[in-house]
Order: structure tokens, then C-alpha cells, then sequence
């Protein structure tokens, strides 16, 4: 049903964007409305470029390629407002693209494979639907400043950038996900509330800050049924994750070698809790937890403190496995024994 429902959307504005009436053409002008699809492409120069655009752009203008270019350094789109469609894909020497008054790409922006590549203007996007940027060596950061839907971000093996800032980002009906970048630092969703797929970040090697404090829920969509929601964070960087308004999700995988500190203070519900740190993992809040039914906990610095808290939990936790590693003390064997006479399956490995 989905799927029906965007494909008509698109083709609604489509018809929209290729077509005006007869009534709003004064008799004896002639109108050029532009082409449906424009595509730069081979060797224009720059002046090619833009002769070319102002040639073709108009209000029937709905997707725009850039791809396989040559020559072609840089591009300002400063009449386009909505897109249906938008490509730069394969560009040898494009440095520079400006879309200074875009706001709406109703189905896809891929940005792939651009060699010379350095800045992508996108400042008043509002409105996507799937984004994907990838593989272009020279961009340094990321920044939507005004994005707050999306319907699947993708970013990956993008060799310099060190930012992804997407301040007003509320929600994304699909999924998130942010891979192998070796130089990125910085990720903030500072906004995020609703992730219905899934939400993985891993394999950027200096990742040290990750804001997703507004997050609610990822993998609940009521509308549709939809009910995948992973999250998965690993092999970054990472000493301290504030999940704090995070209420449910399907899973929650964490696995970062530098991890002090999760805070999932309002997590209700998820299947299970995986959290693996190199006997770093100090302070775990899981204070609300109710509904879940495994928790695997691999070498938290204290694993006596972290026992205290999930006894803690009111009402107390049953039927739940519990898998953790580290030494166990006299206290965490009486903490153990209240958990297993809760009907919870309890189990320590060195």
C-alpha cells in the first residue's frame, strides 16, 4: 500500500511540474516551460553548462542529471525550488554544486562517485525522500540545516568528511545509516524523534560524538505494520551515548571498545540489549526498562554495580535472559540468585 501511495504522489507531481494550463498563458506569448528531465553530461565547459540550463530549466523541470562530465567545475541552480529527481553521479572535475533555494526532492538525491567533489549546497532543503551520498573523496562535511523529513539517508565512504550535522531532522520513515567514513568525528541528529527502519552507525574509526538525545523510537510504524528497528553502533570511536528519551525499538547492539558511559534512562521495550566494551563500560542506565527478553552485557568495568540497578528495577524483571562476563563477587552471586528466583535465566562467563 505503501509503495502505491508514494508512486502516486510522484506521479501527481509530476503532471503538476510537466503541465500548465492554457488559461495561464496570455494569447500571442509563447512560454517556454523547460524540459521535463535536463541532463548535463560529457565535456561542456562551465559557459556550456549554464547556456545549456538556461536554455531548458522551467516550471515543467522534474529531474535533473549531472553525470559522466568532464570539464565541468561548478553549477548554480538558483531558480530551482522542487525536484522530483536529482543525480550528480561520475563527475571527473565538478567541485562545487548550489541548489541556494531547493527545498523539496520528492523521490531520490544520490551524490556518488564525484572525484574533485568538495561542497554540495542543499541549505533549505526541507523535504526528501531517499538520499544517498557516497563515495565522493573530497567533501568535508555534511550539512542540511533545515531538513526535517527524509524517507532513507544513506552516507558512506565519503573520505573527508568530518561533520554530518542535520539540526532539524524530526523523522525518517525508513532507515539511517552512516559507514566506514575514517575521518568523521561529529554526527548530530539533535532533533530526531521517529526512525521507523533501522539506525546503524559503524566503522568510521574516529566517531566520538553522537547526538540522539531526542530520539523516541525507531521500527514502529502503527500505519503500516512495520516493525524492524534495529540499532546498531560499533566499531567507532565512542566513550559516551545519551540515548535518554529513547522509549522502544526492536534491538539495541552497542560494541565500542572506548565505551564508558549508555544512558537508555526511558527505554521501555526491546527484544534484546547487547552491550560490549573492552572493560570500559562503567555507568549503564536502564532504570524503566519493562518489556524485553535478553540482556547480554560483555565486560562492563563493574559488573557488581550494574547487577544492583536491574535488580532494582521495579516492577522486577522475569522471564529474561541475562548474559554478562567479568568476575563475580559475593554480592553479584546474591544479586543473581534474586534474578533467577524472578524466573530469569542468569549465566557469567569469564
Amino acid at each position: 500500500m505503501r509503495k502505491i501511495i508514494s508512486l502516486s504522489f510522484l506521479g501527481i507531481l509530476i503532471l503538476l511540474l510537466s503541465c500548465r494550463s492554457d488559461d495561464d498563458q496570455n494569447p500571442g506569448t509563447i512560454i517556454n516551460n523547460g524540459l521535463g528531465i535536463i541532463q548535463i553530461s560529457g565535456d561542456l565547459s562551465d559557459e556550456e553548462a549554464i547556456n545549456l540550463i538556461n536554455t531548458n530549466l522551467g516550471d515543467n523541470t522534474h529531474t535533473l542529471l549531472i553525470k559522466n562530465t568532464t570539464n565541468l567545475t561548478k553549477l548554480d541552480f538558483s531558480d530551482i525550488t522542487t525536484l522530483v529527481f536529482l543525480e550528480i553521479e561520475d563527475n571527473a572535475k565538478l567541485t562545487n554544486v548550489k541548489f541556494p533555494q531547493l527545498t523539496t526532492v520528492a523521490s531520490e538525491i544520490t551524490v556518488y562517485n564525484n572525484a574533485q567533489l568538495e561542497t554540495i549546497e542543499l541549505d533549505e532543503l526541507q523535504y526528501t525522500g531517499v538520499i544517498t551520498i557516497e563515495s565522493n573523496p573530497f567533501i568535508a562535511a555534511i550539512a542540511l540545516p533545515k531538513l526535517i523529513e527524509a524517507e532513507d539517508i544513506s552516507l558512506s565512504r565519503n573520505l573527508s568528511i568530518e561533520t554530518i550535522a542535520m539540526s532539524q531532522l524530526q523523522s525518517v520513515s525508513n532507515g539511517i545509516s552512516i559507514t566506514e567514513m575514517p575521518v568523521l568525528n561529529s554526527v548530530s541528529f539533535s532533533n530526531l524523534k521517529y526512525c521507523q527502519g533501522n539506525l546503524r552507525i559503524y566503522a568510521n574509526d574516529v566517531l566520538e560524538n553522537i547526538e540522539l538525545s531526542s530520539l523516541i523510537s525507531t521500527g514502529i510504524d502503527f500505519s503500516y505494520s512495520k516493525s524492524e528497528g534495529d540499532i546498531s553502533i560499533y566499531d567507532n570511536n565512542i566513550t559516551l551515548l545519551d540515548l535518554q528519551n529513547l522509549e522502544q525499538t526492536t534491538s539495541i547492539v552497542i560494541n565500542e571498545q572506548s565505551l564508558t558511559a549508555i544512558n537508555l534512562e526511558n527505554l521501555k521495550t526491546s527484544e534484546k540489549i547487547l552491550l560490549i566494551a573492552e572493560e570500559t563500560l562503567i555507568e549503564v542506565n536502564l532504570s524503566n526498562i519493562e518489556d524485553f527478553s535478553r540482556l547480554l552485557i560483555f565486560a562492563p568495568a563493574n559488573m557488581e554495580a550494574l547487577m544492583a540497578k536491574l535488580v532494582a528495577i521495579t516492577p522486577p524483571i522475569t522471564n529474561t535472559t541475562i548474559q554478562m562476563s567479568g568476575e563475580v563477587s559475593v554480592k553479584t552471586k546474591e544479586y543473581i540468585d534474586i534474578l533467577e528466583n524472578g524466573d530469569n535465566t542468569v549465566s557469567i562467563r569469564d
